[in-house]
Protein backbone atom coordinates (compact mmCIF):
# COMPACT_ATOMS: atom_id res chain seq x y z
CA UNK A 1 0.00 0.00 0.00
CA UNK A 2 2.49 2.77 0.78
CA UNK A 3 4.88 1.66 -2.45
CA UNK A 4 1.49 2.17 -4.47
CA UNK A 5 1.07 5.77 -2.33
CA UNK A 6 4.75 6.56 -3.62
CA UNK A 7 4.39 5.97 -7.24
CA UNK A 8 1.15 8.48 -6.60
CA UNK A 9 2.78 10.99 -5.51
CA UNK A 10 5.65 10.65 -7.38
CA UNK A 11 5.19 14.26 -8.78
CA UNK A 12 6.22 15.75 -5.67
CA UNK A 13 9.72 14.10 -5.50
CA UNK A 14 11.77 15.64 -8.12
CA UNK A 15 10.94 19.25 -6.72
CA UNK A 16 11.18 18.32 -2.87
CA UNK A 17 14.92 16.43 -3.48
CA UNK A 18 16.47 18.37 -6.49
CA UNK A 19 17.57 15.65 -8.67
CA UNK A 20 15.59 13.21 -10.90
CA UNK A 21 13.56 10.35 -10.20
CA UNK A 22 13.93 6.38 -10.47
CA UNK A 23 11.43 3.57 -10.11
CA UNK A 24 12.08 0.14 -9.95
CA UNK A 25 8.45 -1.70 -9.57
CA UNK A 26 9.63 -4.34 -11.89
CA UNK A 27 7.97 -7.49 -10.64
CA UNK A 28 7.86 -6.17 -7.16
CA UNK A 29 5.74 -8.28 -4.68
CA UNK A 30 3.20 -5.29 -4.30
CA UNK A 31 2.50 -5.78 -7.76
CA UNK A 32 2.07 -9.62 -6.81
CA UNK A 33 -0.22 -8.56 -3.73
CA UNK A 34 -2.56 -6.47 -5.88
CA UNK A 35 -3.01 -9.20 -9.06
CA UNK A 36 -2.57 -12.19 -7.22
CA UNK A 37 0.49 -12.93 -9.01
CA UNK A 38 3.08 -15.36 -7.32
CA UNK A 39 5.43 -15.46 -9.53
CA UNK A 40 7.18 -12.39 -10.01
CA UNK A 41 7.82 -13.48 -13.75
CA UNK A 42 4.22 -13.30 -14.43
CA UNK A 43 4.27 -9.17 -13.45
CA UNK A 44 5.04 -7.80 -16.22
CA UNK A 45 1.48 -6.49 -17.26
CA UNK A 46 1.34 -4.99 -13.63
CA UNK A 47 5.40 -3.55 -14.10
CA UNK A 48 4.56 -2.01 -16.95
CA UNK A 49 0.93 -0.06 -15.43
CA UNK A 50 3.38 1.29 -12.36
CA UNK A 51 6.29 2.17 -14.93
CA UNK A 52 4.27 4.39 -16.95
CA UNK A 53 1.73 5.64 -14.27
CA UNK A 54 5.41 6.56 -12.59
CA UNK A 55 6.71 8.62 -15.79
CA UNK A 56 3.32 10.13 -16.08
CA UNK A 57 3.33 10.90 -12.46
CA UNK A 58 7.52 12.61 -12.72
CA UNK A 59 9.92 9.25 -13.00
CA UNK A 60 12.92 10.11 -15.46
CA UNK A 61 14.67 7.02 -14.56
CA UNK A 62 13.32 3.36 -15.17
CA UNK A 63 14.98 0.20 -13.58
CA UNK A 64 13.15 -2.93 -15.46
CA UNK A 65 13.99 -6.59 -16.26
CA UNK A 66 11.82 -6.37 -19.36
CA UNK A 67 13.71 -4.03 -21.40
CA UNK A 68 12.39 -4.59 -24.88
CA UNK A 69 8.81 -4.50 -23.66
CA UNK A 70 9.13 -1.49 -21.32
CA UNK A 71 10.71 0.42 -24.86
CA UNK A 72 7.91 -0.59 -26.75
CA UNK A 73 5.43 0.44 -23.99
CA UNK A 74 7.17 4.00 -23.66
CA UNK A 75 7.06 4.35 -27.53
CA UNK A 76 2.90 3.81 -27.32
CA UNK A 77 2.84 6.52 -24.39
CA UNK A 78 5.15 8.83 -26.22
CA UNK A 79 2.97 8.94 -29.18
CA UNK A 80 -0.25 9.08 -27.82
CA UNK A 81 0.99 12.01 -25.96
CA UNK A 82 2.50 13.47 -29.05
CA UNK A 83 -1.76 13.31 -30.12
CA UNK A 84 -2.64 15.53 -27.46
Amino acid sequence: EQNLALIEKLDRLPQALGCAVLLGASRKSTLGLVTGKTIPAERLAATLAAHLYGVMRGAAIIRAHDIDEHVDALKIWAAIRRTA
